[in-house]
């Protein structure tokens, strides 16, 4: 009977594999360039394309970049690190350094995300600060979000995640997002509709970041995911080819994506934050000034007072605007 399990299950597996499904349902064959737009970021946002890379496709030259941006994909997500899959080993990708310089030589929008096995509130502030370690050298290069990816890999799994429940979950993302948040920086939650779904608290995420959702739909299918979100990862099994030789640019798959961004507002993400998650409130923790701009070389017109509450409109450099020319360092605040 073991026998004839475990051959039944070697036939399945490898019958998944031949047929090259994906969590979602997504035919990794398929080499998807592109997918449906659902209709609601369609008419209300525009739409950029975007890949996400790590050391898997390695460090790319400022040719490739060109190249790829000559697709008509002006933005990337670069993977600045990772924690190591059965041990708590925060590490660097070893192809970022290189990656971040020759994209921003090609003139690519650049984001940022962290790839994380946190179990806990403090291990997710810890990849925090390594994450603002390696990138903060590299600040002015960055003009998209700096990205939470929380999936399961070795110590991090679905049973590890039940038993912590929806709301430590949903408090190690925070934690991660917040110290993100108060170096200056744009956070992003990145997780797959299962996580979002079935192990966090889904509306807690969405209320306070953006989005990036992993939803591999059937030969591209707009995703139903009911939510607004930020970027939609759509396929994992893009191709890049040279637009006039044919010749790959890039070895092997590639992760794709949509950047959707409210029409009107700013592309860079940071500048206006009704253009990634809307406006949020915040209670000061201690009394600060407030400045006509964002930053300590604008005129003092006020005083943010402790324990009063702000509705934040705008983001920048790490600064909140409340309302007309008047603006507060938002490190000095709590999200409610």
């Amino acid at each position: 009977m073991v026998m004839k399990r475990t051959v039944a299950i070697v036939l399945a597996a490898a019958m998944f594999v031949s047929l090259g499904f994906l969590p979602g349902g997504e035919s990794s064959a398929a080499g998807l360039l592109s997918a449906t737009v659902p209709t609601k970021y369609k008419n209300s946002c525009d739409v950029y394309r975007c890949i996400d890379i790590s050391n898997h496709q390695g460090a790319l030259s400022v040719s490739q970049f060109k190249q790829i941006k000559a697709l008509g994909i002006p933005c990337v997500i670069l993977r600045a690190g990772y924690t190591r899959l059965l041990t708590f080993t925060l590490k660097e990708d070893t192809s970022f350094r290189t990656n971040i310089n020759n994209a921003y030589a090609a003139g690519m929008k650049i984001g940022i995300y962290y790839y994380s096995q946190a179990k806990n509130v403090d291990e997710a502030k810890k990849e925090a600060a390594y994450t603002l370690k390696l990138i903060t050298p590299y600040k002015s290069k960055i003009s998209m979000p700096v990205a939470f990816d929380y999936e399961f890999g070795g110590r991090l799994n679905a049973a590890v995640a039940k038993k912590a429940g929806r709301t430590a979950m949903t408090n190690n993302a925070l934690a991660y997002c917040n110290a993100i948040r108060s170096a200056g920086f744009t956070p992003m939650f990145y997780g797959n509709v299962s996580m979002l779904n079935s192990y966090m608290n889904r509306d807690v995420i969405h209320s306070h970041y953006p989005v990036w959702l992993a939803h591999y739909t059937r030969n591209g299918k707009a995703t139903d995911y009911s939510k607004d979100i930020y970027m939609w990862q759509y396929s994992s099994s893009g191709r890049l080819n040279n637009a006039s030789t044919g010749k790959a640019i890039v070895k092997g798959r590639i992760d794709m994506d949509y950047v959707f961004v409210k029409k009107g507002t700013n592309f860079l993400p940071g500048t206006s934050a009704a253009s990634i998650s809307g406006s949020y409130k915040v209670k000061m923790k201690k009394t600060v000034y407030k400045r006509k701009g964002p930053g300590k070389k604008y005129k003092k017109n006020g005083k943010a007072k402790k324990g009063k509450k702000f509705t934040i409109v705008e983001t920048k450099n790490g600064w909140g605007k409340i309302k007309k020319k008047q603006w507060i360092k938002l490190s000095y605040t709590k999200r409610i």
